[in-house]
């Protein structure tokens, strides 16, 4: 994504010049809680909040529905949501197979829950 790449190209470099410039400042001595501006400047946890807040603004522009057109589609590489190709099967016969799935998975529980019964039951009648 060309928007993800142009961010990172810009917040990377600024990032590091940041981070390397507080840990010059911190070198230097002095107590940096003195003012808000030198501390803002030489502690590491605002360079970081900045990569942070940035990596999650680019993940948010990675994450969007590439596939307003089909050749957006694709060239997408990244979206786990949403199929690729457009499904034949409609959204009835879908929930039609989904029922018929679930009615097997009851029915091979009720069996078994009657075989466990019975099988109680004889060990109860022999005990």
């Amino acid at each position: 994504n060309v928007a993800y790449l142009a961010l990172m190209a810009v917040v990377l470099p600024v990032w590091f010049c940041w981070l390397a410039s507080s840990a010059a400042r911190k070198t230097k001595g002095g107590n940096p809680t003195d003012n808000y501006g030198a501390f803002f400047w030489t502690h590491p946890f605002f360079p970081s909040a900045f990569l942070l807040v940035a990596v999650l603004l680019g993940n948010s522009f990675m994450t969007q529905r590439p596939w307003e057109r089909e050749g957006d589609r694709e060239r997408s590489f990244l979206w786990w949501c949403a199929p690729v190709k457009v499904s034949t099967v409609s959204i009835e016969q879908e929930r039609k197979s989904d029922i018929d799935a679930l009615g097997l998975r009851i029915g091979s529980l009720e069996s078994m829950v009657q075989e466990m019964v019975m099988e109680m039951r004889s060990r109860a009648s022999a005990s």
